[in-house]
């Protein structure tokens, strides 16, 4: 049974400010999705990256395509470390428009990506804290979406118009987030 699940993965845009960057980070653990932690392995999209279509929604809504592979508008590169992705995004659409503005303004700090898995393809074992631990070894990607809610919170979003590179930029908010918990506890 493969039934669709979603996850969230960091979002950044650079240049003009319409190309969004971002990634699924390999080997990096979920937030507890209901009494378990997840963990996508590296390669788990590889086999069907060679056959599946991938869509970049707003919100999830499939009926607001921000881009989509077969027309170069989402282009996805699969790494040792993450699935990479670039979308370009058309001001031109209300809901291009709108995920720009939301970016820009820090309203979507986040993003999700909807997969599906078929028995056998995860593995199940517990944690030194007992926590159960889901690990994704081969999935279908279907779609990569900004989201308000995602289920991973520790990743972000968010949107630039200058040439630093992803990962200067994930690292920045990285720091900024570790600064923001320092403050908070005291």
């Amino acid at each position: 049974m493969n039934k669709l699940q979603r996850r969230n993965f960091e979002l950044r845009a650079k240049g003009d400010g319409k190309t969004l960057y971002g990634k699924i980070a390999y080997n990096s653990r979920s937030e507890d999705l209901g009494g378990f932690i997840e963990v996508i392995a590296p390669g788990a999209f590889t086999e069907s990256l060679r056959v599946q279509e991938v869509h970049c929604y707003w919100q999830h809504d499939s009926s607001k395509i921000l881009g989509r592979q077969s027309n170069d508008t989402l282009r996805l590169i699969d790494t040792p470390s993450a699935l990479k992705f670039e979308c370009d995004l058309d001001p031109n659409t209300t809901f291009g428009s709108d995920c720009i503005a939301a970016l820009k303004r820090g309203d979507i700090v986040a993003n999700s990506f909807g997969f599906g898995i078929e028995p056998g393809d995860s593995e199940w074992s517990q944690d030194q804290s007992g926590l159960m631990l889901r690990t994704v070894r081969r999935a279908t990607l279907y779609e990569c979406s900004p989201v308000s809610s995602p289920a991973y919170k520790a990743n972000s979003a968010g949107i630039r118009s200058d040439d630093r590179s992803n990962e200067e930029l994930v690292d920045q908010i990285r720091i900024r987030r570790l600064f923001a918990a320092l403050r908070d506890r005291g």
